[in-house]
């Protein structure tokens, strides 16, 4: 029984810290997409900045 309540244990706490690295994995993809549209807005600059 004991063997158990220790291995929900180690299962609780390794589903708690595979949502955390699951959120943190979301925030660098939201940031990597954040960075993309940056720098495709800043090259739509410069494109129409040379057409002149």
């Amino acid at each position: 029984m004991k063997k158990s309540i220790a291995m929900n244990g180690q299962i609780a706490t390794a589903a708690q810290e595979q949502s955390s690295i699951t959120e943190e994995i979301n925030r660098n993809i939201s940031s990597i997409s954040d960075i993309s549209n940056q720098t495709a807005s800043g090259a739509e600059q410069s494109s129409a900045a040379s057409h002149k």
